[in-house]
């Protein structure tokens, strides 16, 4: 992390969430060894971004299983017609 960052000013955010949420968020956090939620949130947001960016330059997505692809479609990242 940069000197600068550290020094950014941050802003709080409080979110309600019902408690299935929650736990899904902890299990996440745990799957991906996050150091907190918070991280996980700021990775998430990053990888997000990066997705809906590439999405609307024309990228398109797949997951493939045992020779099977299946196109992944991100709700709010598809281009433009």
């Amino acid at each position: 992390m940069s000197e600068n960052s550290r020094r950014e000013k941050k802003v709080r955010l409080t979110v309600d969430l019902p408690p299935p949420f929650y736990k899904r968020l902890a299990q996440l956090e745990h799957l991906v060894e996050a150091s907190t939620k918070a991280n996980l949130i700021r990775d998430a947001l990053k990888l997000y971004e990066t997705i809906a960016k590439m999405a609307l330059d024309g990228y398109e997505f797949y997951a493939e299983k045992d020779g099977r692809q299946e196109k992944i479609v991100f709700l709010g990242a598809i281009p433009p017609t």
